[in-house]
């Protein structure tokens, strides 16, 4: 997703079919951290702001691919 300008901003599968996950500002991905269950990631300084976001759009999805249907 070059040129992203949110992040997440993508389609994750799950077991059963797949969930588009869009987060337009930093309280929605710590609502998105609790709704998930990703034990406070919306804290950790790689996504602490949108603009952190973007920049380890990687690291986010595996976070994110890793709490999704757990």
């Amino acid at each position: 997703m070059r040129g992203a300008r949110i992040s997440p901003y993508k389609n994750f599968p799950t077991g059963g079919g797949t969930i588009a996950i869009a987060v337009g500002d930093d309280r929605q991905f710590v609502a998105l951290d609790k709704v998930l269950c990703l034990h406070g990631r919306g804290k950790d300084p790689r996504f602490s702001t949108n603009e952190r976001r973007v920049e380890n759009r990687t690291d986010l999805s595996t976070v994110l691919k890793g709490g999704i249907g757990h």
